[in-house]
């Protein structure tokens, strides 16, 4: 347990980001919002179980400004993101480099990644997004105010499992941090999880933050202040229950009584515990990840044909998931070739790491669904610094599986880059590249 008092300020603010579903005035039409994460879902989004928030944090030690800005949505495409980083740094007079964007990545909201056959993107939606969030940092910075920090930790094993079922532990610690006002009112609660927002199937089809609304929901009506939930390393980690609205309200206060007991721990200490001045700093690098062997023509072609032959099979048949897996398989084959003839295929993806460190507090930001194990690994490579590993932070370039599962191959590897539209999946050093560079920028932003 750390406690960071002097000079620190934070402000924060909240909106609603839930798409409209109702008639769009300039046609008269039905306004169609299709929800992503799945290629099994059939249909648009017909309501709204519960809305979609964002929520930005600003913190500032009276010389370094910082923003973190968290949505309730799959995730965004790293120039979107980009664009959306560099608007808010230039309203907030910060560097791009101080301002963090992250998805808690929920299946149940709208289409915002391109992913082949996963919904139909909301282009008019993701227009209206940038000047909201903008709007929304510079809200943060104006309600900035002296707060302290109290940062801890709890563990929920019984509510995530290795969904691959590889025998790999996975981490599930709940990485936990408070800022408080002066007279000691919540002012904002930050929680860390790494498990799939995944609690509702593709049989879904109302609008809904999963788990973590729930989680931030009971949590702030105990505690008061905003609440954020980030999500960690869960590329290989789903909930244990799945399936209803039910087991999304299960898990979110099983997740809210682990954050309860950490404060409670944390409450416990010393009054006069820690101290001193909480500086903020940060530091990004750009990542030139390396991708596995790209197939070539003849294979392409084959692929593409057999892709073909098997969609005409579902061509008279009510199998319209099966039909949907084979159209975006399809879709990958013909993309990909393309690129082989015009010799424009890449060989690496471009991702990038940021940290935001305040005092002994890091929030390592990654653009993707981290293996549960590297981000231990992160974690275990920085003792004296509590840790919360950011996924789907300024994009998302998809699954970061760990060496260890290329032996083992699955969903992760052998398919999933493909509903991206990426030619191969990530060779197994690009997590070994994540892992330490993470580290390396930890290191770095320890102070000036």
């Amino acid at each position: 347990m750390q406690s960071f008092h002097a000079g620190l300020h934070a402000g924060t603010a909240t909106t609603d980001i839930t798409p409209a579903i109702d008639t769009d005035p300039a046609t008269g039409q039905p306004r169609e919002i299709h929800l992503s994460g799945y290629v099994a879902r059939i249909g648009p989004a017909f309501g709204v179980h519960d809305p979609l928030f964002a929520r930005a944090l600003a913190l500032s030690d009276g010389r370094q400004l910082a923003l973190l800005v968290v949505c309730d949505l799959l995730g965004l495409a790293r120039d979107l993101s980009l664009e959306i980083r560099r608007k808010i740094a230039t309203a907030a007079g910060t560097p791009v480099e101080a301002v963090m964007l992250a998805c808690t990545h929920t299946h149940s909201g709208p289409a915002t990644l391109a992913l082949h056959e996963c919904g139909e993107v909301a282009t008019s939606y993701l227009t209206t997004l940038p000047p909201r969030l903008v709007s929304l940092a510079e809200q943060a910075v104006t309600a900035m105010q002296p707060v302290t920090l109290d940062v801890g930790n709890a563990s929920l094993p019984q509510g995530a499992h290795n969904r691959r079922g590889d025998g790999q532990e996975i981490d599930t610690d709940v990485g936990v941090a408070r800022l408080r006002d002066p007279q000691g009112e919540a002012v904002a609660l930050l929680i860390n999880y790494g498990c799939h927002p995944v609690v509702m199937n593709a049989d879904n089809r109302l609008i809904s933050t999963d788990y973590p609304g729930a989680a931030i929901q009971a949590l702030e009506t105990a505690s008061g202040g905003a609440g954020f939930f980030l999500t960690g390393a869960d590329g290989n980690v789903d909930p244990v229950r799945r399936g209803s609205f039910e087991d999304v309200e299960w898990l979110g206060q099983r997740l809210a009584g682990a954050v309860h007991d950490a404060l409670t721990e944390i409450d416990a200490q010393p009054a006069d515990r820690g101290g001193g001045a909480a500086t903020v700093t940060y530091a990004c690098e750009q990542l030139a990840l390396p991708l596995l062997t790209v197939p070539g023509a003849a294979e392409l072609d084959r692929l593409q044909a057999q892709y073909a032959e098997a969609l005409s099979a579902f061509a008279d048949t009510e199998a319209a998931v099966e039909a949907k897996i084979r159209r975006a398989m399809l879709a990958w084959a013909d993309a990909t070739l393309v690129r082989v003839w015009e010799g424009t295929v890449p060989d690496t993806i471009e991702a990038p790491l940021q940290v935001i460190r305040v005092g002994d507090w890091a929030l390592v930001g990654i653009p993707g669904e981290l293996f549960s194990g590297m981000g231990r690994q992160i974690k275990d490579a920085l003792p004296d610094i509590q840790t919360f590993i950011v996924g789907y932070a300024n994009g998302d370039v998809g699954y970061i599986p760990d060496r260890a599962a290329y032996d083992v191959g699955g969903y992760e590897i052998a398919e999933a880059y493909r509903y991206y539209g990426y030619p191969a999946a990530l060779a197994p050093e690009a997590g070994e590249m994540i892992v330490q560079a993470s580290v390396r920028l930890a290191g770095r932003t320890s102070g000036f």
